[in-house]
């Protein structure tokens, strides 16, 4: 293995990230058919919170790191509400992947300001 470490490794923050997609990857796989629509966005969207994250962790400070968080929060912000669509659907129990959401998005609010 490589002695490297990406910036974004060093982040606690990463690691929910991590969790959230693997959930929500997990979770739209289970997704009755005719409900595609909705498992690709849900992957998608929380997909893109984990790669913001890398892409903001990577970038020297300033308005363009700032912007990229912004992004990943915002996503995150997607996956809620794509979560809270499943659940209200009674499509499948969001339990873990809404707790996962929760903590990126915790951690998240004071990195997008």
């Amino acid at each position: 293995m490589f002695d490297y470490v990406f910036p974004h490794e060093t982040l606690h923050l990463n690691g929910h990230a991590l969790d959230l997609a693997r959930e929500c990857d997990r979770l739209s796989r289970r997704l009755p058919r005719g409900y595609g629509h909705i498992a690709d966005q849900l992957r998608r969207s929380s997909t893109s919170v984990a790669l913001n994250i890398g892409e903001a962790a990577s970038q020297w400070p300033g308005k363009r790191k700032t912007a990229t968080y912004r992004v990943a929060y915002a996503e995150c912000g997607e996956t809620a509400v794509a979560l809270k669509l499943i659940e209200t659907l009674g499509l499948a129990d969001v339990d873990e992947a809404m707790a996962a959401c929760i903590q990126a998005h915790r951690m998240l609010r004071p990195l997008a300001r």
